[in-house]
């Protein structure tokens, strides 16, 4: 089995659903909170698998924070969707 394919297993998926919900951070840049996805969850990491299976996914945009630091260099940090 090649490793995509091992990666986007149900099972997997909702793996790594479950390490997200558990690591008690806010939602992402689509504003869908952790609440709201579990709520329909089951739905959502099928539609996840299909479109993966299918090569039709399309991730969300991320935002891209720039933090100044002390030195005068940034820290860049990227929020991610749910």
């Amino acid at each position: 089995m090649a490793l995509f394919e091992d990666m986007i297993r149900p099972d997997m998926l909702e793996s790594a659903w479950v390490q997200v919900k558990g690591a008690g951070k806010a939602g992402g840049v689509d504003r869908v909170s952790v609440e709201s996805f579990e709520q329909n969850a089951a739905v959502f990491l099928v539609q996840l698998h299909q479109e993966l299976q299918e090569e039709t996914y399309v991730p969300e945009p991320y935002l891209e924070v720039k933090i100044p630091k002390d030195d005068g260099e940034f820290r860049i940090n990227c929020t991610n969707a749910l």
